[in-house]
């Protein structure tokens, strides 16, 4: 948008702009670090970010990155028991 002023009533049309899909676009092309988990003598996990692994989250996608100690319940859809109404 630049530096310049801003019209009051074309204040509300850009900020929903930018809050529904000029951000989220971003975020998800945004460069990412990608760990990679390896073992020590100890047996301790180390994590370590190599530059090989910066990548965007669009073209990282794969569902093996999804376990179930990063997926969020509130997520998921809900089952009801209710029927749909006609």
């Amino acid at each position: 948008m630049g530096y310049s002023h801003i019209a009051q009533h074309h204040a509300t049309a850009i900020n929903g702009f930018y809050t529904e899909t000029f951000n989220p676009y971003l975020n998800f092309h945004r460069p990412c670090y990608f760990a990679v988990d390896t073992i020590d003598a100890k047996g301790k996990i180390q994590k370590t970010y190599p530059h090989d692994q910066i990548m965007t989250p669009g073209t990282d996608y794969r569902p093996s990155r999804i376990t179930a100690t990063n997926s969020k319940p509130a997520s998921l859809p809900m089952h009801s028991n209710t029927k749909p109404r006609s």
